[in-house]
This record gives C-alpha cells, structure tokens and sequence, in this order.
C-alpha cells in the first residue's frame, strides 16, 4: 500500500516539522517577505540589520531584523513562485513569525484594473492585519 493512500492521523509522522526547524529565540514577530533585491539594499542603507536566523531554498536565505518606531522587524529575500514563498513562509511561522507582509513589485498594482485591485477583502490590506497581510506602496 502507497503512503499517499495509506494516511493515518494515528501513527507517527514520518517527518516531524520539529525535526527540521526549530523555533528562534527572539524572533521578530512580524516579518515582511520581500521580492525586489533592490528593497533589501534600501533596509540595509537606511537601518542597522542584526541577521537572527536563515533559510534554505535552493540558496542561502538570511533573515534579518531591523527597528521601525519601536516596533522589531524581520525580513528575508524571498524567492519567486507561489510553491517556494509559501514553504518559506511556512518556515517562518515554525521559527516564531506572527505576522506576515509580502512586499511584491509595484506593478502587482499599477498594472491591475480597479476591480482587480479591490479584489482584495479589506481586512488583508495594511500592517496590522491578520497571519498573512497584503499592503500596498504607501500604507504603513
């Protein structure tokens, strides 16, 4: 019998997520994941970057902190395509991430109709929203 075919809630997991990554002492609980390199090289010119921790996905993927009004921030380089963001975002919630903020190119917007845009249910746009947040440029 198949192991796809075979899933029993009962059993021991074969792979333990505890296995494979342990929470991190002084974890940022809010964290922005974001696409654009040239973002990265904004945060680490204008802030004071402590890396707590990494990921791996095929490369190396630091995670660093920063303070923002008093609030401590992390933030990590994502990679691109639904399947590899959502496992690191999958990572981060194992390492202590509360929140989360996907900084996505400026053209997710601009290049969207008005209906498309306001597709998204309100309560995922800005900061302080829910597990997994959506902002646009500007919001803070």
């Amino acid at each position: 019998m198949s192991i796809l075919y075979s899933f029993d809630s009962e059993s021991e997991a074969i792979i333990n997520p505890a296995e494979a990554v342990q929470p991190v002492q002084d974890f940022p609980e809010t964290v922005l994941s974001v696409f654009s390199e040239k973002f990265v090289h904004l945060l680490a010119s204008s802030y004071r970057l402590e890396q707590v921790s990494y990921m791996t996905g095929g490369r190396t993927i630091p995670i660093f902190c920063f303070e923002y009004k008093g609030e401590r921030l992390g933030f990590y380089h994502s990679l691109l395509g639904g399947s590899a963001s959502g496992a690191l975002l999958e990572e981060i919630i194992a390492k202590g991430g509360n929140r989360s903020c996907f900084f996505a190119p400026a053209a997710l917007w601009t290049r969207r109709s008005a209906a498309e845009i306001s597709s998204f249910p309100p309560m995922l746009i800005g900061m302080k929203g829910p597990a997994t947040t959506i902002c646009r440029p500007g919001i803070t």
